[in-house]
C-alpha cells in the first residue's frame, strides 16, 4: 500500500521530467551565463565597467531563471498536454525550499572563505567546487533518474578537469557553465526525441478524435 501511495507521489514528479524541455531550457541559460562570464574577464578588474557588470550579472541571470520557468510552462502547454495531459504536481515542500537555500548559501560562503584564507591562488577551485555544488543538485532533483545522474557525473569531472587545468576565476566560471550547458541541452534534446517518438500515436489519435 505504501509503494502505490510513494508512486502516485512520484509520477507527477517523473511527469514534469520526462520530456528534457527543463533541462533544453535550463542548458540555454546556462550558456547565456557563461557568456556573460565570459564578458566579465574582458573588463579590466576595478574598473566602472567591470563594477556595472558585476552587479548587472545576478540580476540578469535572477531575471532568466524566473523567465525560463514561464518559457517551460508555455511550451509544455503546446507540445506535452496536447499529447499526454496535464498532470498537476505538489509544489516542494517548505523544508525542502529552506534545505536548498541552506545549502546554495553554505556554497558560497565556502569558497569565498577559501578564497579569503588561501588567496588568489585558491581562484583555480572554484569549477571544482561549482561542479561538487551543481553534481549534488542534479542528483537532489534527479530522484534516481539515470540521466541525471549521468549529469551529475559530467558536472563533477568537468569541474576537475578545469581546477587541474588551473581555469579559475570568471573564466572558469565561463568553461564550466559552458560545458554544463551543452550537457544539459544534449540531455534534454535525447529525452524530447525519445518523447515525442513515444507518443506520436498519442497525438495521432488526439488529432482523429
Amino acid at each position: 500500500m505504501k509503494d502505490n501511495l510513494d508512486d502516485v507521489v512520484e509520477r507527477p514528479r517523473r511527469y514534469w521530467k520526462e520530456d528534457g524541455l527543463a533541462e533544453l531550457v535550463i542548458g540555454t541559460l546556462f550558456l547565456l551565463a557563461a557568456l556573460l562570464f565570459y564578458i566579465q574577464t574582458l573588463s579590466a578588474a576595478g574598473s566602472i565597467g567591470r563594477a556595472l557588470i558585476d552587479v548587472l550579472i545576478p540580476l540578469l541571470l535572477v531575471g532568466m531563471y524566473l523567465g525560463s520557468k514561464r518559457l517551460v510552462e508555455m511550451i509544455k502547454s503546446r507540445l506535452t498536454y496536447p499529447r499526454t495531459g496535464y498532470v498537476a504536481y505538489r509544489r516542494p515542500e517548505r523544508k525542502h525550499s529552506r534545505l536548498a537555500i541552506a545549502v546554495a548559501l553554505t556554497a558560497t560562503l565556502l569558497i569565498t572563505g577559501v578564497v579569503f584564507a588561501v588567496g588568489p591562488q585558491a581562484l583555480q577551485w572554484i569549477p571544482l567546487l561549482d561542479g561538487v555544488l551543481l553534481g549534488i543538485i542534479f542528483i537532489f532533483i534527479g530522484q534516481g533518474a539515470v540521466r541525471f545522474s549521468v549529469l551529475a557525473a559530467v558536472s563533477l569531472l568537468s569541474g576537475i578537469a578545469l581546477a587541474l587545468q588551473q581555469v579559475g576565476g570568471y573564466l572558469g566560471h565561463a568553461a564550466f557553465f559552458g560545458l554544463a550547458g551543452l550537457a544539459l541541452i544534449v540531455s534534454g534534446g535525447l529525452t524530447l526525441w525519445s518523447y515525442l517518438y513515444r507518443t506520436r500515436d498519442l497525438k495521432e489519435a488526439a488529432n482523429e478524435q
